[in-house]
């Protein structure tokens, strides 16, 4: 049963630093900035003069959804959380 559980922890760390190094800090923020353009350009949850950072807080689960499919890794629901993690420090 150890072996086994070893076995899947490395297997979610392997998965982990793949995520990690398939895409860079900059190719995350491009993509980020493709859709903050997006729903700013098109969501229909802020007026014309709302201010930026509220229109990333205003999307930001959108964005981040959008930002997963689009990385299109398959991911455990922690890996996912760490991803977030990593995507909300850019």
């Amino acid at each position: 049963m150890t072996d086994i559980l070893k076995n899947t922890e490395l297997q979610q760390s392997c998965i982990t630093a793949v995520i990690a190094s398939a895409f860079s800090d900059a190719e995350l923020e491009n993509i980020i900035n493709y859709w903050l353009d997006h729903y700013t350009a098109n969501g229909d949850s802020h007026y014309s003069d709302t201010k930026d950072w509220r229109i990333r807080e205003i999307y930001w689960d959108k964005i981040v959804d959008r930002v997963i499919e689009d990385v299109n890794i398959e991911m455990t629901d922690s890996e996912i959380e760490k991803f977030c993690d990593r995507l909300a420090d850019l």
